[in-house]
């Protein structure tokens, strides 16, 4: 069974910093890596064929209500702000 890209997974392993000159600078995660021990596949894709899809289009203004959206869940303004620093949330661009 192969393991695609987009397959949501539960991971249990060491979390370690990845051998020097493996670093990824374009991911905010690319100087760890994880050596799986086990692991559980939580969902997979599915086709929806018979879903129409015309007209559909992506969100034009990403990460427009996420200020709003965080201060719902309770997050306070210096909690997003940290949160958009380190790359984990998007905001108004």
């Amino acid at each position: 069974h192969a393991i695609r890209s987009e397959y949501c997974l539960a991971l249990k392993g060491l979390v370690r910093q990845r051998p020097q000159g493996q670093e990824n600078d374009k991911l905010v995660t690319g100087q760890i890596e994880v050596l799986v021990e086990d692991f559980e596949i939580l969902g997979q894709p599915f086709a929806l064929s018979r879903t129409p899809t015309d007209g559909w289009n992506a969100l034009s203004d990403y990460g427009a209500d996420t200020e709003e959206i965080m201060a719902e869940f309770g997050f306070s303004h210096s909690e997003l702000a940290a949160l958009k620093e380190d790359g984990v949330v998007a905001g108004r661009k």
